[in-house]
């Protein structure tokens, strides 16, 4: 078996814990920017005018973190339309035959569909996150609020997909026997109630902003933004203990399924991070004592950071089935 990843959530919430607990007012050094503001696009701070220099500091860090997500994420999402359509283009394999297919590039097309959707709203969030940092901070509300549900929505994109293919792969090599109904109306349920969540943050928001009442309304986005954290994480428990289940039954029938083995050992790690930066980052951005102490241009450069790696790679180690097929796709060994 390949090696593994080194446990990327504990170097997460290291990195978190020592770095974005800094003293200093929201805003950083006083020159009136949050470059950013929190994620969800609350607030923007007090800025003289839009400025297109580089941000210097963390934000010029982010903004070249942002720069190169978007060439490799790109790059990733040419591979997930290739593999759509050659899943589209081809035979698909009797789903009940006795022998199990291993080592063909079939995941699925409600996999391969997520997954391109999952790449291009990802992809497309960094060029508009890019967009507010060169404007310091001085983007209108509405397309600074668009801006967060792209990356959200592709969150949400992802775990869909993760769980339609442990779903597909279980229907792949078990056929009718080894699906059951509770379990797929959980995994809809998850990810559905998800995507409510998203839709209804949005709206909240952008109603905030003329809505009299506006700490109401607020109060409304913040309890949305906990429910989606919430759901994500549980989505996230859904793929992996799913997965885990999965593939102990493929080794106890002496199947290799590298589908399944890539994103129990190696996709895992990744997701497994990004969800435990959204707890903290939902805590750190909050109405917590912690609140004041939190340096948010710190805390933009880690989600842009964390964001990147974790979607590349673990999105990257669960197309790796394609290698064959795909020569653009050959990472990971």
């Amino acid at each position: 078996m390949a090696r593994h990843l080194p446990p990327l959530s504990t170097i997460t919430a290291v990195f978190l814990l020592f770095t974005v607990l800094v003293h200093g007012r929201r805003g950083g050094s006083g020159d009136g920017s949050t470059s950013g503001g929190t994620s969800d696009g609350t607030s923007s701070g007090t800025s003289s005018g839009p400025s297109l220099h580089f941000p210097p500091g963390w934000d010029g860090a982010a903004f070249v973190i942002a720069i190169i997500a978007t060439i490799f994420l790109g790059c990733l999402s040419i591979v997930s339309i290739q593999a759509f359509f050659m899943y589209l283009n081809k035979d698909p394999p009797h789903l009940f035959s006795q022998q199990p297919v291993v080592g063909e590039a079939n995941t699925g097309q409600l996999f391969c569909t997520l997954v391109v959707l999952s790449l291009f709203s990802l992809t497309a969030y960094f060029p508009l996150f890019m967009v507010f940092i060169l404007r310091d901070g001085a983007g209108e509300h509405i397309p600074r609020t668009l801006t967060y549900m792209v990356i959200y929505l592709g969150h949400a994109f992802a775990a869909g997909a993760l769980l339609a293919l442990v779903s597909h792969r279980r229907h792949l090599h078990f056929g009718r026997e080894g699906t059951s109904l509770w379990k797929k109306g959980l995994d809809l349920a998850i990810i559905g109630f998800m995507i409510t969540f998203i839709v209804i943050w949005t709206l909240s928001l952008l109603a905030a902003l003329p809505y009299k009442r506006r700490s109401q309304a607020l109060d409304v986005v913040e309890a949305m933004e906990h429910l989606r954290v919430a759901f994500y994480c549980l989505a996230t428990i859904d793929i992996f203990v799913s997965a885990a289940f999965l593939w102990r039954r493929l080794k106890a029938a002496g199947i290799c399924d590298q589908a399944i083995s890539d994103l129990c050992f190696r996709a895992s790690y990744f997701f497994i991070s990004l969800a435990i930066f959204n707890i903290i980052e939902d805590a750190l951005k909050r109405h917590f004592p912690i609140h004041h102490f939190t340096n948010f241009m710190v805390l933009n450069f880690f989600s842009t950071l964390i964001n990147a790696v974790c979607c590349f790679f673990g999105l990257a180690w669960v197309l790796r089935v394609y290698r064959r097929k795909l020569g653009f796709c050959c990472y990971g060994y």
